[in-house]
């Protein structure tokens, strides 16, 4: 691989996941209720970055439809209940929202 497609492809990356990181931590410490974060997220990288800030998984992912929309039920380290949507085929853009029980 060229070595600047090399370069491109892990700055891309290490934006994202800074974009990704930034997110949460607006919605974690309340700046934020609600964010839409588009359709060019990466599932593989949005988990990683919620494993990494410490974001635990509460309830499994749910998918419906044709074109696997999900919901994801997450709680924030400063337990928030948040509500992560997007679709695993390009469908519905990912947002990321807290919700109150």
């Amino acid at each position: 691989m060229n070595k600047y497609i090399k370069f491109d492809i892990e700055n891309a990356k290490t934006y994202m996941k800074l974009a990704l990181m930034n997110s949460m931590n607006n919605i974690d410490i309340g700046n934020e209720t609600s964010i839409d974060l588009g359709r060019n997220i990466s599932w593989n990288l949005f988990y990683y970055c919620l494993i990494k800030a410490g974001w635990k998984l509460d309830r499994e992912i749910e998918i419906n439809g044709p074109e696997y929309n999900f919901l994801s039920h997450w709680i924030s380290p400063t337990n928030k209940k948040v509500i992560i949507s997007g679709s695993f085929y390009c469908g519905q853009p990912y947002k990321i929202s807290t919700y109150e029980i």
